[in-house]
């Protein structure tokens, strides 16, 4: 019946908490309990991690690299994790980790195990949270790339590259957009660019098609996580308003990746950091190409 405040991102950051006061530290949630034999490793982190994959790769892979340090990953029967989807399970799956062992939040809200392993937030060092995700560190990189970069594919993948998110699934997809993105799309289309959406490839094409690209144009999102798997002669262009955060931009710095910015003033629906719909100037974009 006790609070582990180090273990919960919401909890470290909402400085109005009254967690005693919680009627589930007193009864609990017994419609929900599912008894496990076993050890469990806790890989939920919490907002974005359920279903971003930004923050899948940086805020949940990464608990299990503090993990491997101090157990050996056999020893642990189930692994909690936020969600499980087709590209989730993939990369458990090139960690080694095999399917029946994880378990989704989803369904598993309230577990009780014989050991239970918890790690603190993988980046989160502090309250402030716009700077910390601006400055991760740069063991999460160089443990990605370590893991996975020699699994990414054979298959062969264009080379000028423009990131089509209309795949995307966030609820605020609506308030971060390109007015004039097929006049984009179009542009760079006869500049021999092809469009691509990251939902359509599966985890070691993503890999593969960052790593060899010759030049990857996208709007700011999870997708340009993928940055990390490119080479130093991938150039990266990022559209974006001039209010979102450096965190694409000081990612590619700390990966020594050839990045390239085009700032838009956001012209509607400017909610928030890097929320904002776009108009991207395409000469300015023509002289970065």
């Amino acid at each position: 019946n006790i609070i582990v405040e180090e273990a919960s991102f919401q909890l470290r950051n909402n400085f109005n908490s009254t967690v005693n006061n919680n009627i589930v530290i007193k009864k609990g949630t017994p419609r929900f309990l599912k008894k496990l034999n076993g050890n469990v490793l806790s890989l939920l982190t919490g907002g974005g991690g359920n279903n971003n994959y930004f923050h899948w790769l940086f805020d949940v892979l990464p608990r299990i690299a503090l993990v491997e340090k101090a157990f050996n990953l056999n020893d642990i029967d189930f692994f909690l994790c936020p969600n499980l989807n087709r590209w989730q399970l993939r990369t458990l799956n090139l960690l080694g980790i095999k399917k029946d062992k994880c378990l989704s939040s989803v369904i598993y809200r309230h577990i009780k195990a014989k050991n239970i392993i918890v790690t603190t937030h993988p980046w989160l060092m502090s309250k402030n949270v716009s700077y910390d995700i601006e400055n991760l560190p740069n063991w999460i990189s160089s443990w990605l790339k370590e893991k996975f970069l020699k699994l990414k594919s054979n298959k062969k993948l264009p080379k000028k590259i423009y990131i089509d998110r209309s795949d995307s699934e966030s609820n605020l997809k609506d308030y971060r957009s390109i007015i004039n993105e097929k006049e984009i799309v179009n542009f760079l289309i006869k500049k021999g660019f092809s469009s691509v959406r990251l939902s359509d490839l599966n985890f070691e094409d993503q890999i593969k098609l960052f790593h060899d690209a010759d030049i990857v144009v996208g709007l700011h999102g999870a997708g340009l996580a993928n940055l990390i798997w490119a080479s130093t002669k991938t150039k990266i262009i990022e559209l974006k308003s001039n209010f979102t955060n450096k965190v694409i931009e000081n990612l590619a710095l700390g990966n020594n990746i050839n990045y390239n910015k085009i700032l838009c003033r956001p012209l509607d629906k400017a909610i928030q950091e890097h929320y904002g719909t776009i108009k991207v100037d395409i000469n300015k974009l023509s002289k970065i190409l």
